[in-house]
């Protein structure tokens, strides 16, 4: 599919395409411009704690994005935090 995906990403868009997927669940920005090109929807890990957080199945998001990062090593800018959490009322 793309050089630049690794094998699990492009196996993932190539399934979703092919099953017609509604949603694909990935957070690799080149995999997901890659799967919206085709077509697809697309969410990642921000995502679906912002959309977990308006459907109150969990109480804050701000927790979940400090262990993201100390933890997981999950990379984001201040101001996209400061937006995700302001989208979920947590500012």
């Amino acid at each position: 599919m793309n050089e630049q995906l690794d094998l699990g990403e492009s196996q993932a868009i190539a399934l979703a395409k092919e099953i017609a997927a509604n949603l694909l669940l990935i957070d690799e920005r080149q995999g997901t411009a890659i799967a919206r090109n085709m077509g697809l929807k697309t969410m990642g890990i921000l995502g679906i704690l912002l959309e977990s957080k308006k459907q109150n199945f969990i109480p804050a998001q701000k927790p979940l994005l400090i262990e993201l990062r100390a933890k997981a090593g999950f990379w984001m800018t201040d101001i996209l935090e400061k937006q995700i959490l302001s989208a979920a009322g947590e500012s």
